[in-house]
């Protein structure tokens, strides 16, 4: 019987551009997979692999890729309502201090919900509803999945709202990061979960005072620093399954974490950086499969103690 696999892609921004990387690695490896998760950019990442039966999508990965290489500047993704000053006037009425319009078109040209409904991959994707301040995991089978894939993907304040069903969708980030429960209900045999940014300690980070002086300043520190807990505890909920709750779930979870990203920003979508990026998630990705390989190697190389 063919292995069951997911694949849960959490959010983070430009940095998903290491899960490009890291999905390279492990399709080079031989892996794919018959359901797969995803929120904020993860959820758009997802979604691409899910329009492709588990044995395409190694050869349409490159399209993937050559979307992630197209992107230059952060104009690219967003743009701001109105130039200079005048866009933080505009940003009163439009709930926002970008319109998400240019990711909207590059959505829009290259995904294809028809491709996604019959691969035969099972997606979903996390939102947040303003609305009602509830979590909602969708998936292809809804008649406004794709809406639901670009709200996933408009962080608050960065990106308006989407209104879908007489509700305010947003970012699922600021509820879950890492869409592992959506996972385990598919019931698969392995999950791989490729995460954005190293699990770290946030109460340690430091500010400078002069950056958070403005209002939209105090602001997205707010936001960031709550997305950032959110992270922190969606990782531990991940080691907390691999150590003890995935052997009563019978799944194997494998974690890709970065060490360090060359990217601090999530918001900046520079080009040259996003190839750090994605390099760093193809090495790093590489290295543990191999670490891995070489562990299973060992365990089996041990004679069994009964013998």
């Amino acid at each position: 019987m063919a292995i069951k696999r997911a694949l849960c892609l959490s959010g983070g921004g430009s940095k998903g551009a290491y899960q490009i990387g890291a999905i390279q690695a492990l399709l080079e490896s031989g892996r794919t997979w018959t359901s797969v998760h995803g929120i904020s950019v993860g959820a758009l990442n997802a979604t691409w692999i899910a329009m492709h039966r588990p044995e395409e999508q190694a050869a349409a990965f490159p399209g993937l890729k050559s979307i992630w290489d197209n992107v230059h500047s952060s104009r690219d993704i967003y743009k701001p309502w109105a130039p200079f000053y005048l866009n933080y006037i505009a940003s009163m009425w439009k709930g926002s201090l970008n319109s998400g319009a240019p990711l909207r078109g590059i959505v829009s040209k290259f995904w294809d919900i028809n491709r996604l409904r019959y691969s035969g991959v099972k997606m979903t994707v996390g939102c947040c509803s303003l609305t009602t301040s509830r979590y909602h995991s969708v998936d292809q089978t809804d008649d406004n999945f794709m809406e639901y894939v670009l709200a996933s993907s408009h962080l608050p304040v960065i990106f308006e709202p989407l209104l879908i069903d007489g509700q305010l969708w947003v970012d699922g980030g600021i509820r879950h990061q890492i869409p592992i429960l959506d996972a385990l209900k598919e019931d698969p045999d392995e999950i791989d979960v490729i995460v954005t940014q190293p699990i770290t300690n946030y109460e340690e980070l430091k500010t400078p005072n002069s950056s958070i002086r403005s209002a939209i300043g105090v602001s997205l520190k707010g936001a960031s620093i709550f997305s950032d807990q959110v992270y922190f505890e969606d990782c531990m909920d991940v080691l907390r399954l691999i150590k003890g709750e995935g052997k009563k779930h019978h799944v194997r979870v494998n974690f890709y974490v970065p060490k360090e990203l060359p990217n601090k920003d999530s918001m900046n979508f520079d080009g040259e950086t996003i190839q750090k990026v994605m390099m760093t998630g193809y090495l790093e990705t590489r290295e543990k499969i191999a670490a891995d390989n070489e562990e299973q190697l060992a365990r089996t190389a041990i004679p069994d103690s009964d013998e």
